[in-house]
């Protein structure tokens, strides 16, 4: 990943247009390795979403190169270990080279997570539930986000907007930054920590037919959240 991120683009975004690039089966049963200026200027939490998107591109894993930033999270979370780093030698099947300067707010709708186009292409359409979660973008990072987007804004009429923190660890961190008395005073709807509605595994969140969902989820498989 090359150049810098322009406002109001994120890794979520980074990943979206790899998985349109590469495919719903483009890296099967291989690993993918991620790397590039524009990777080492996130955080440890952006870095997390990319990763855990490998998966949707049909890869066994996503690997990258530890740095001090990787350091500084492992001795924090009290997890010591030896970085690695590919030999200098290394040899890969495809290299691909995204320049994230020009890197528009992605969406992928259904029926595959690779089925990407700039968000605008979608601008207007009238949604019916809105979910910031799952493993994919239920952190800290994430829910501050939201916050800040929707301070001093309602959540519209007729419009469900339901967030689900991915630990309680998060929900904690999320009260004592305000985040959360934020989202509540826009209107959102707090779940537990969990996974929420992304496998349908909850009663809140699930949709009903002919409902239109936008959600941090990185799966959009007919039947995902519930109705086809």
């Amino acid at each position: 990943f090359e150049g810098s991120l322009p406002e109001g683009v994120f890794s979520k975004d980074m990943a979206l247009h790899l998985a349109g690039e590469m495919g719903l089966n483009g890296a099967n049963y291989r690993a993918v390795e991620y790397g590039g200026p524009a990777l080492s200027a996130l955080s440890m939490e952006s870095r997390f979403t990319i990763a855990n998107m490998a998966v949707d591109m049909g890869a066994k894993t996503g690997l990258m190169e530890a740095d001090e930033k990787t350091a500084a999270w492992t001795r924090e979370a009290g997890r010591a270990g030896e970085p690695v780093a590919p030999d200098d030698n290394a040899e890969y099947e495809r290299e691909i080279v995204l320049d994230v300067s020009s890197m528009e707010p992605a969406i992928s709708a259904p029926p595959s997570a690779d089925n990407v186009s700039p968000v605008g292409k979608y601008a207007g359409l009238p949604v019916h539930q809105a979910y910031v979660g799952t493993c994919t973008n239920g952190r800290l990072e994430d829910i501050e986000i939201a916050a800040q987007i929707l301070r001093g804004r309602k959540v519209a009429d007729g419009v469900r907007f339901y967030v689900a923190p991915s630990s309680r660890k998060i929900l904690d961190a999320a009260v004592r930054s305000g985040a959360i008395q934020a989202l509540n005073e826009a209107g959102a709807i707090l779940l537990p920590p969990s996974c929420g509605p992304c496998a349908s595994m909850t009663g809140n969140g699930v949709v009903a037919g002919g409902e239109r969902v936008i959600t941090s989820a990185n799966r959009n498989f007919p039947g995902r959240l519930g109705s086809k």
